[in-house]
């Protein structure tokens, strides 16, 4: 993340506090999240002829019935939570780490952007295996086939990274800048005076919304506003900007087909 401070006369510093952001022509680029599902249920099969031996794995995922890998909404990690509840054997326990490798695999990349996915927790429920032709590759493909074909099923959202920022600037200003807010769909926290008996305006922000703000911040004040903005959460995104990041991602897809 970078705190930026703009200092009165538009002069700015920038300092690397996390990388939630990156710098791509001067303007900073924010990560999306893909996030938040639902339950899901879905069965993944992979099998391969190869020679006179074949390769064989199947699982299910689930949501709360009775099927075989569960995926779920996890609020406490931000990482692939695995876990297993397999009984019986139906799938021998040398396979569990295939599941989740194939699973974990999948995390970098999400169904709906493109996106790192989060928040995910996926339970090995049950399954069936071939004493000959399961091997750990097999697990591994089948793992990923349920996670590609479920989790679109599960209804993820995109989450956008939400942003803390402080506005200093004279008092004549303060309208502009709450009325400025507003328009990038900010929320006003709290406004107040300094001990300079300046403004300073306080406001929760979604970060995609302030790529441009110094030099607009330098435009509403005549050079005369400080802020700074530091990273504080990640929310779902409303329904307009999350097709657009969609609608970009495939865009981009579609361009590096054709490069």
């Amino acid at each position: 993340m970078y705190l930026t401070n703009i200092k009165g006369g538009g002069a700015q510093e920038r300092e690397d506090v996390e990388i939630f952001l990156n710098l791509v022509d001067s303007l900073p680029v924010f990560d999306f999240f893909d996030g938040k599902i639902s339950w899901i249920s879905y069965t993944a099969g992979f099998s391969k002829d190869k020679n006179e031996f074949g390769e064989f794995a199947y699982i299910t995922v689930n949501s709360n019935t009775d099927d075989w890998v569960r995926f779920e909404y996890n609020p406490d990690s931000e990482d692939l939570v695995f876990a297993e509840e397999v009984f019986g054997g139906a799938v021998p326990k040398n396979f569990f780490p295939s599941v989740e490798t194939g699973l974990r695999s999948c995390m970098a990349k999400g169904p709906l952007a493109g996106c790192k996915v989060v928040n995910v927790k996926a339970t090995l429920y049950d399954g069936s295996y071939h004493p000959v032709d399961s091997k750990p590759n097999s697990f591994e493909a089948a793992a990923r086939i349920a996670f590609k074909n479920g989790i679109p099923k599960a209804n993820p959202m995109i989450l956008e990274p939400i942003g803390k920022a402080v506005v200093i600037c004279p008092e004549d200003y303060t309208g502009d800048i709450i009325g400025d807010f507003n328009k990038r769909r900010g929320m006003i926290m709290d406004t107040g005076s300094t001990e300079d008996g300046e403004a300073r305006i306080e406001a929760e922000v979604p970060m995609a919304e302030m790529q441009k703000y110094a030099t607009e911040l330098r435009s509403m004040t005549k050079g005369r506003g400080t802020y700074f903005i530091e990273f504080d959460r990640y929310e779902p995104a409303p329904k307009p900007v999350m097709d657009k990041v969609i609608a970009e991602a495939a865009k981009d897809l579609k361009d590096d087909d054709i490069d």
